[in-house]
This record gives C-alpha cells, sequence and structure tokens, in this order.
C-alpha cells in the first residue's frame, strides 16, 4: 500500500491546482470555468499549454504596464490620478504576497503561520477588489476592470514565481548598503518557517512589507525586460546592468538557481544528471511559453488535414501535423499519428479566442495534449480487440487517447472483436470527469460500440492478476518536466520527494500493476513527466532486479534495438518549441 502520509500530501497537492482554473475565469482568456478537471479530462492537462496562464510565464507576460495597464487610463469614483490607482494595484498585490511569502496568521491567542498559495492570494484579492466595485468604492469600465484585474495577477502570480530572483537583489541590496541581512521567505531553501512562528513586532512587519514591495517593483522591471517592443540591445544592455549590479552568486549552480528562480537543489541535480550547459538551457525553457500540441481525436476525424483546415475556418487558427519531436538529447523522435501544432498569428492568438470555445472542440475533434504525452500513449502499440488498463487514470488523457488509436485500428485491421479499456485511479472524481466526457469525443456506449470505457467504480469491474493485454502505468511524480506548464510547482519540489517519497510510490505501484499483465505476450508500460534519474531510471532498475524478472519478463525495445540496458526506454527534456520532459519504459511478458 502507499504510505497514507505521502498519499495525503499528493492528494492535497492535486486539489490546489484547481485554483488554477479560477485565475483562468478571471483574467479573461475565454476559457472554460472547470476546464482542468470537466473539459478536458487528462491528468497531463494539469500541465495545460502556458498560454491559458500567460501570467505565470515572465516571458509570455501582457505589456502591463507601457500599454495595457497605462495607470492614466483608469477612472475612479475618489478621483485618484493614475499614478495612485497603479500604486493601489501594487499595495493589493503586495498584501496578497505578504501571505504568500511569510504565511498566514492562523490564530491570535495562540501565534501560529500556514503557507499560503499565490493562486488562493489572488483569488482573496479578485474577490475582495470585486466587492470594492460592487459597494462603488471603485469606478471603472468594462474593459479597465479586466485591465486592472489582469495587471494585479500579473503582479502577485508573476513576483511569485520569481521570487528567488527578485528577493537575491533585494537582500544583496540591503546587505551592500546596511551590511545586514535581511529575513529570509517562503520558498526559499530551508526557509520554512519564518520568525520561528512568533508574532512579528510592528517594526518587523513593516520592513517585511517594505520587502515584498520592492520585490513587486523589481517584477514591474523584469517584465519590461520581457516585452517585444524593445530592442534586444535596450534588453541586453538594461539585463547586464541588473545581473552585474544587484547580483552576488557564490556557484554557476546558484546563479542558474537565482537568475531562473529555481530551487538551488534543483539545479544541482540537473547539473549532476546533465551538465551545466543543458541544465541552463532547461532552465531558462522553464520560464519560456510551450508550445500548443493538440491530438486528434480518430473516431471524430479521419485526417490531420482536415483538422488544420477547420482550424483554420473555425479562428483563422494556423495549425500544421508535427512529423519529428525534439527530444532534447542525442535522438529525435518521429511524432505520433494525428499530433498537430498550434501557431499564434495576427489574425488568432490564444488571448484573443480560445481553443474551447471552438466548434472543432465542441464537436470532439481534437484534446489538448503534448507530444510528449502522445508519445506515451504510442509506446502501447494498443490494438483494436484488446484489454487495456489505464492504470493511473487520472482525469483520463491517455484513456482517450488509447481509445482513438484503438478504435483506429478496428478500422485499418479491420477486427471483430470489441476493445476494453479501464480506467483507474485513487480518486475517484477523476474517474468521473472520465464519463462525462465520453459523449464529446464519441466514446459513450451508445455511439461506440468497437470501444467499451470502463472505470473501477463500476461494480461489474475488477482488477484481475493476468487480464490485461497492455498495462499502462503513468505514474504519480514530481512533475519536473512540465515545470513551465506549471511554473508553481517549483516550490512545491522536495529533495526528499524526488529522491526517496515518489520513487517508493512509483515502485510500489509498478509492481502491483505488472500482476495485471497476461503472461505470453502482455505490455508493460511505465511513464512519468519527470526529468529525475530517481523516478525513471532507477524504478527501471529496481524492477528488473526484482525476484522472477528474468522468468517473467524481456525488455521491449524500440525500433528493434539491441540488447542493451536502455534500448526499451526513452526520454526527452524540455526544450523550446518542443515537447515536455517525459520518460518511457516498457516490458513484455514472456
Amino acid at each position: 500500500m502507499i504510505p497514507s502520509m505521502i498519499l495525503t500530501k499528493l492528494l492535497i497537492l492535486s486539489s490546489l491546482l484547481s485554483l488554477i482554473d479560477f485565475c483562468n475565469m478571471v483574467l479573461g482568456f475565454g476559457v472554460k470555468a472547470s476546464f482542468l478537471f470537466r473539459v478536458s479530462p487528462c491528468r497531463e492537462n494539469l500541465h495545460h499549454p502556458s498560454f491559458t496562464i500567460p501570467c505565470y510565464c515572465p516571458s509570455n507576460l501582457y505589456n502591463s504596464v507601457t500599454k495595457e495597464f497605462n495607470p492614466e487610463s483608469f477612472v475612479s469614483s475618489r478621483n485618484l490620478s493614475g499614478e495612485e490607482t497603479s500604486d493601489y494595484i501594487k499595495e493589493m498585490a503586495t498584501d496578497a504576497l505578504m501571505e504568500v511569502f511569510y504565511g498566514k496568521e492562523n490564530s491570535d491567542s495562540n501565534y501560529e503561520i500556514s503557507n499560503v498559495s499565490a493562486e488562493k492570494a489572488l483569488k482573496k484579492k479578485m474577490r475582495e477588489f470585486q466587492q470594492k466595485i460592487n459597494n462603488s468604492m471603485i469606478q471603472l469600465s468594462s474593459d479597465e476592470r479586466q485591465n486592472s484585474r489582469k495587471m494585479l495577477a500579473d503582479l502577485v502570480l508573476g513576483t511569485s514565481i520569481m521570487r528567488i530572483r527578485h528577493f537575491h537583489a533585494v537582500s544583496f541590496a540591503h546587505d551592500r548598503i546596511y551590511s545586514t541581512i535581511i529575513e529570509p521567505i517562503f520558498g526559499l531553501e530551508g526557509s520554512l518557517k519564518c520568525c520561528n512562528n512568533k508574532k512579528p513586532s510592528n517594526e518587523v512587519a513593516a520592513f517585511r512589507r517594505s520587502t515584498v514591495r520592492s520585490m513587486v517593483n523589481l517584477h514591474i522591471e523584469y517584465m519590461l525586460l520581457q516585452q517585444s517592443g524593445a530592442s534586444n540591445s535596450v534588453k541586453e544592455a538594461k539585463k547586464s546592468a541588473i545581473d552585474q549590479g544587484a547580483f552576488r552568486f557564490r556557484s554557476a549552480t546558484h546563479r542558474i538557481s537565482v537568475m531562473n528562480s529555481l530551487p538551488e537543489f534543483f539545479i544541482q541535480m540537473l547539473v549532476e544528471q546533465y551538465g551545466e550547459s543543458k541544465t541552463e538551457e532547461m532552465a531558462i525553457v522553464f520560464n519560456e511559453a510551450g508550445p500548443i500540441t493538440l491530438r486528434r481525436n480518430k473516431v471524430k476525424c479521419d485526417s490531420n488535414d482536415l483538422l488544420c483546415q477547420r482550424l483554420q475556418n473555425d479562428g483563422l487558427v494556423h495549425a500544421f501535423p508535427l512529423s519529428m519531436v525534439d527530444s532534447g538529447l542525442q535522438s529525435n523522435f518521429t511524432a505520433p499519428s494525428g499530433c498537430v501544432r498550434m501557431q499564434a498569428n495576427e489574425s488568432w492568438s490564444p488571448a484573443k479566442k480560445s481553443l474551447w470555445s471552438m466548434e472543432a472542440w465542441k464537436d470532439g475533434w481534437f484534446e489538448v495534449q503534448d507530444t510528449g504525452s502522445q508519445l506515451i500513449v504510442e509506446a502501447t502499440e494498443a490494438k483494436g480487440g484488446e484489454c487495456v488498463i489505464d492504470y493511473c487514470a487520472g482525469n483520463g488523457g491517455k484513456t482517450l487517447a488509447l481509445a482513438s488509436i484503438m478504435h483506429n485500428d478496428f478500422h485499418c485491421e479491420k477486427r471483430l472483436s470489441g476493445s476494453l479499456i479501464i480506467a483507474n485511479d485513487v480518486v475517484d472524481i477523476r474517474l468521473k470527469q472520465i464519463i462525462g466526457s465520453l459523449k464529446r469525443a464519441g466514446l459513450s456506449d451508445d455511439e461506440n460500440p468497437l470501444v467499451s470505457i470502463k472505470t473501477t467504480l463500476d461494480k461489474d469491474i475488477n482488477l484481475e492478476d493476468g487480464m490485461a493485454d497492455v498495462v499502462l502505468v503513468d505514474a504519480p511524480c514530481s512533475s519536473t518536466g512540465v515545470l513551465r506548464r506549471r511554473p508553481s510547482q517549483r516550490y512545491m519540489l522536495n529533495e526528499e520527494d524526488i529522491a526517496i517519497n515518489f520513487p517508493l510510490i512509483q515502485e510500489e505501484i509498478l509492481m502491483n500493476a505488472s500482476n495485471l499483465v497476461k503472461s505470453s505476450g502482455g505490455r508493460l508500460v511505465y511513464a512519468t513527466c519527470s526529468i529525475s534519474t530517481h523516478e525513471n531510471d532507477e524504478i527501471v532498475t529496481k524492477f528488473e532486479n526484482h525476484d522472477g524478472f528474468r522468468e517473467n519478463w524481456e525488455r521491449w525495445h524500440f525500433n528493434d534495438e539491441s540488447d542493451n540496458i536502455f534500448s526499451h526506454c526513452r526520454a526527452t527534456v524540455p526544450t523550446a518549441g518542443g515537447c515536455d520532459g517525459f520518460f518511457i519504459a516498457r516490458w513484455k511478458r514472456r
């Protein structure tokens, strides 16, 4: 069994992700409410393309200081000047970030603090802001309200994400001027608590607020550097001045950590695995917007060309079939059939029209799914007529992808017997989301008799040893390969989780799932969206070293490669314009 403490932590982390949906809604991107858990029911869509949350990615922020958030455009019933109104929003951001960086007071009598996520703090401030508007304390037009919300979100979420960089600059400046060290904040390594849970004095509280406000101001400068309107020479000159004047580094690892606002232990781990140069490339990518990739639903749409043409007709969206996948490592892979890449242009961008508002999506023609996730499903080589178990199904993204390729195989090979896909997960509500998505995807029982999708919530479904032709284990992991999709995840990373806790869970899950694979040709596929060798290569080695492996299993090689220690494995790391980081290993039963 999975240790209860670790399982509880996993469930809490998962529930926190639902707050991102609120951010999408208030920022006005046209994304359907609750799309993370209802509209696009797949676990990898928790790492959905960052176009839905541009405020998270510093390189993809709106021109919030010079254009959309021009303070002169604001009007207030209190007759505030543009500068005063802009300061008001900065103060709201500072209020929100005080709880994020220093914790929330739980009680006055017995002073305790608890950490607060940036998403939760933003939600609270958005609610307060709306109440002021409703009470006529602030009078703004519709456009001004939307712009102010975007500005507030950019400052809260962006400053939170870049907290290591901004805090380092403020701390270094204070040390240089006053020769003192300022109090650390949450998110810095070793800073799990502040002030030893003692209620701060008024002086300390005021200094904390000054620190946070300085970080907010630094983030505004940082956003200006990221704007495409500034020439490269100007941007480089400003960047050089800031880097040389505001930072002091003790090592190359520390420099990469600070400049990209990533935990130093994580950077050190990557350097040990991939080297300094590749680590720095990935660190930069983690703060950039990821590409938008779709999976064509072969149940509803017969060709990539048809999908691309319909997207063009729906919303002037430029899309093209993807032919190759940049692994970011030594070799590249052929893209899965049905993999389509989106590209913003003058006529369309996700901020102008959401993909989820397009008729092609409503009709079930596509799902948003990263190339790496599609490669994981393709690695199963699932066929029509087989029994397939999606053992860690989450909200069902790979379940639906399996159904798509199995449905297509029926028509290509003219198979006679039906297919069965069983989705399993420890969280019941995720499985319910799968059921709710079958109709749109053309996979409900009354629409598609060729592929039957069941969940372990069904009373007549029992997982039995040796029952499945294929078992896919998309194991819970640290998600380090998809940090650009979920930037706030970096502050949930824990060295012990990556090196010990997750591997314990993954090994146990893989062993339990392997019992479900039928003998004489049954297939087992293990996958993660992690780039840590602890969760990937080491799990493979442990599985292959267990008693009975040689008698019952053989490595299932990719592309008929020779039998070497990892020829049955594939991996990618995040690259600019490429797919996210993932790992696949697979075996066959003897």
